[in-house]
């Protein structure tokens, strides 16, 4: 095992932090250190060491390298890295070097593999003994990974615990495009708050006003005495003026809900837009890590709840702010001595909800990745349905949906808990408040500290506080879900693709010829790491040469189209085009001059004309119809009464396996490609359909179209200028066909 370590999380002014050496695991021992890389190495397997000289922006205090024998076991994820304690291994007085790093590695590959294989008994200290030399390979940086940073956070996993602080700011960062609409919306929370919290000053007002009025009747014994006065207004006209009051409030809280709705609807579009962006842009190993269902539960259910919790709740805890602090200031002045009783209770609930609000955060991201769970075994289900049917799995699948619903609502029902005992208590202390407040206010009204219309005046705004607090809470927990789902859509927002799409420079179109290069290429997938794919693979293919790749299943063969393509980075050497590095190219630049066709093409829902324009949607009619008639789509297409109008369905499900690869290879043809890709491409055609396609190649080739083929039948492999064999990772031997078949003691014999 290899592994690339970040030595300054080990050097603090020249200090080295020791743990027990004990806890390192017995099978790896140290080789090599420079200021910026650490290698060790396994006693037991092939060993190679890389330096790493990349400007590469550490994730993670460990960091994996991707080297043939490389392996996550034992140290796969964070729980085992404390375990172990692996950082206190590294003591080396090489650490305390500023010099840049000086490319050391091991001995010649092969002496160090059987040196090792006779060192298997010996001690660590022996096995810190090997010798170094220059090397000039470099690992990119896309091979250099903690796994733990590709796979979002599960029930079981969480990758980043971002801060309370932080979390919120990003949050609620959400909706600063639409600070002129919050700023209107403001404004008509406080005019909407403004109304409520005069009522129960209105209301006091009145009753005193119709109390000094009573009591006047009764000691003068005039009966046209009865209409008492309001702020000097008689009391119909002061009861009209404030209906017109109350009018204003409900007209400014309509818009503070549409301008609210409005809000809400931008910001939910503009991050899911953002959450789709950025799941496009990752590169194909955070693809083989991650479900497409967790990432649509992302895009729909955490978006929703992440812009409730920007917008509306944000609404509402500050209305519940407002309406707390004029409420409690309006008791302190009507009643200090009142206020100084409820005073006391405030502190304990809040620490309360305090404690429920981080509870509800935790039990809330529970819910939601069990719901993203759910939705990628639907997902998967749904579109597996033919093949489900035709092994009887329903049974099967109903039977992990259901179980995967049992934890959704598991979850759900641990929140209702915890939100019953929240509320159902808050409540009766509540109440309990209340009736204090009225035995002690009763007993202040027959002592004379307090008029009735004050004390209904001060229970109202005890209420509308208390409400208040309540909302207070309710913001809390809410934001706590919100910064629980938000927690899911950051930790994809702010993922880094390993292979950056836009970096590195263009393509020149025009000048380039299409000569491809595998050079020294070895290569393990990701997910596969101990399973090297390719050992030392070398091959040149010219420009405008038909190259058929053929092997056994499990050769490499599609691997070689997913490394050209650069979906992965080998784990060394170099892929050249034209004689340079592809890595140094802009890869949508470099993408571009690629026409690929797949076995299973891929349809998207629609016509098949914008199927066939999907890379070049400006193509002309005069374009189309060419790029139809070069993959022999004209003869099917007449067969259909609106042609290049007939809608292909989900996936291309309407057409035939054959129909759908036509339809490829036209939508590859239009962008007039340097290089032509075919994974058996021509594999559901008849032998008429295929000629006419070969004739195709044939004669772009000739134009200087370089293809490569991977194929299975004789027909294709025999119109190839040259073909390749592949057998356990390597090039076992290459030739014209005629030369190779005619070799009773060659691989192609043996594999056709």
């Amino acid at each position: 095992m290899v592994l690339l370590i970040n030595p300054s999380l080990f050097i603090k002014n020249n200090l080295i932090s020791s743990l027990s050496k004990k806890s390192f695991p017995k099978n790896l021992n140290f080789i090599s250190t420079s200021k910026r890389s650490i290698s060790i190495s396994n006693n037991y397997n092939y060993n190679h060491t890389y330096n790493y000289n990349y400007n590469y922006k550490y994730n993670s205090n460990l960091l994996f390298h991707n080297s043939p024998s490389i392996s996550f076991n034992p140290l796969c994820n964070k729980t085992d890295l404390k375990k172990q304690n692996i950082f206190g291994y590294f003591i080396s007085k090489r650490f305390k070097s500023n010099t840049p790093p000086n490319n050391h590695t091991i001995k010649d590959n092969q002496n160090n593999q059987n040196n090792q294989n006779n060192q298997n008994n010996q001690n660590d200290q022996n096995d810190q003994n090997n010798t170094i030399k220059k090397s000039d390979e470099i690992l990119p940086p896309s091979r250099i990974f903690n796994p733990s940073e590709l796979i979002l956070s599960s029930a079981e996993n969480t990758t980043k615990n971002y801060n309370d602080f932080k979390s919120m700011a990003k949050l609620f960062s959400l909706a600063k495009p639409e600070i002129n609409l919050l700023l209107l919306v403001l404004f008509c929370l406080i005019i909407s708050s403004s109304v409520s919290m005069s009522l129960p000053l209105v209301l006091g007002i009145l009753l005193d006003a119709e109390n000094d009025r009573f009591k006047s009747y009764n000691s003068k014994n005039d009966p046209n005495d009865n209409s008492p006065q309001v702020f000097g207004l008689p009391l119909n006209y002061f009861l009209f003026g404030l209906a017109g009051f109350f009018l204003i409030g409900a007209i400014a809280n309509s818009y503070r809900i549409i301008l609210l709705k409005t809000i809400g609807e931008r910001v939910i579009a503009r991050l899911r837009v953002r959450i789709l962006k950025k799941s496009l842009e990752q590169d194909a190993v955070f693809l083989d890590y991650n479900k497409v269902g967790d990432l649509i539960s992302r895009l729909t259910n955490d978006s929703s709840i992440i812009t409730r919790s920007a917008t509306q709740n944000l609404s509402d805890g500050v209305r519940a702010v407002i309406s707390g602090g004029v409420g409690f200031s309006m008791m302190c002045l009507v009643s200090p001595k009142l206020a100084a009783y409820l005073f006391i209770l405030a502190p304990p609930l809040g620490l309360f909800a305090f404690f429920y609000g981080r509870k509800i955060r935790n039990i809330s991201k529970r819910l939601q990745q069990e719901v993203g769970t759910l939705t990628k075994v639907a997902e998967e289900s749904l579109s597996s349905t033919k093949t489900i049917q035709s092994f009887n799995g329903e049974r099967t699948e109903i039977h992990n949906f259901s179980k995967q619903v049992r934890n959704v609502f598991q979850a759900g029902y641990l929140e209702a808990k915890f939100t019953g005992f929240f509320y159902g208590s808050t409540g009766f202390i509540a109440n309990s408040a209340l009736l204090l407040l009225l035995s002690i206010g009763s007993s202040m009204i027959r002592s004379g500290e307090i008029s009735v219309g004050d004390l209904s005046s001060f229970i109202m705004y005890a209420v509308y506080t208390g409400s208040s607090m309540f909302g207070l809470s309710n913001f809390y927990s809410e934001l706590m879900k919100g910064m629980g789902a938000a927690t899911r859509v950051f930790e994809l927002n702010d993922r880094k693709p390993l292979i950056p799409a836009t970096i590195g420079k263009k393509v020149n179109h025009k000048s380039l010829k299409g000569e491809i290069e595998f050079k020294n290429i070895k290569f393990s997938y990701p997910t596969r790491l101990n399973a090297l794919i390719f050992k030392q693979l070398n091959f040149k293919i010219t420009p405008g040469e038909h190259i058929c790749i053929v092997g056994p299943s499990g050769s490499g063969k599609s691997t070689i189209i997913h490394l050209l393509l650069r979906y992965y980075d080998p784990n060394s050497g170099s892929i050249l085009l034209d004689k340079e590095n592809i890595a140094n190219f802009n890869l949508k630049n470099y993408r571009r001059i690629i026409g690929v066709v797949q076995q299973e093409p891929l349809l998207f829902s629609g016509t098949i004309k914008e199927n066939i324009k999907y890379g070049y949607t400006n193509a002309s009619d005069e374009e189309v119809d060419n790029a139809v008639k070069l993959a022999n789509c004209d003869k099917f297409l007449t067969r259909f009464p609106n042609g290049l109008d007939t809608i292909v369905g989900s996936r291309g499900t309407q057409l035939s396996g054959g129909q759908k690869q036509r339809i490829a290879l036209a939508r590859a043809l239009i962008l007039k490609p340097k290089i032509l890709i075919l994974d058996e491409a021509t594999s559901a055609l008849d032998s008429e359909s295929e000629n006419a396609i070969s004739t195709t190649i044939q004669d772009r080739s000739i134009r200087n179209l370089t293809t490569i083929s991977i194929a299975h039948r004789i027909s294709t492999i025999k119109t190839a200028s040259r073909i390749i064999v592949l057998n356990e990772g390597t090039m076992v031997e290459t030739g014209k066909f005629k030369e190779l078949i005619a070799n009773p003691d060659s691989f192609l014999n043996k594999l056709l």
